[in-house]
């Protein structure tokens, strides 16, 4: 999940990380038998929760995402890449 700083634009209302959240936590909810892990990049990228089939703990994790989850002062920029590897 990306939650650099280009995720608060407003081409999607209200802005990006919250239409993403929601479709995200969507994503969980619909999910049978699978275990699902979440990872969140900006510049840094770190395993915000390894797999799991825990719904509860991965939707409570993603509605508490923000940009203050990674610290843009130390880690400015979108690490696709690195979140992908």
């Amino acid at each position: 999940m990306d939650v650099s700083s280009s995720m608060m634009a407003t081409d999607f209302t209200p802005n990006r990380l919250e239409v993403t959240k929601g479709i995200l936590k969507d994503f969980i909810a619909k999910n049978t038998g699978n275990r699902i892990g979440l990872v969140v990049f900006a510049k840094n990228v770190f395993t915000l929760s390894p797999l799991t089939s825990d719904k509860k703990l991965l939707i409570r994790l993603v509605e508490d995402l923000s940009l203050k989850t990674i610290d843009h002062y130390e880690s400015g920029g979108t690490a696709i890449g690195d979140a992908l590897l």
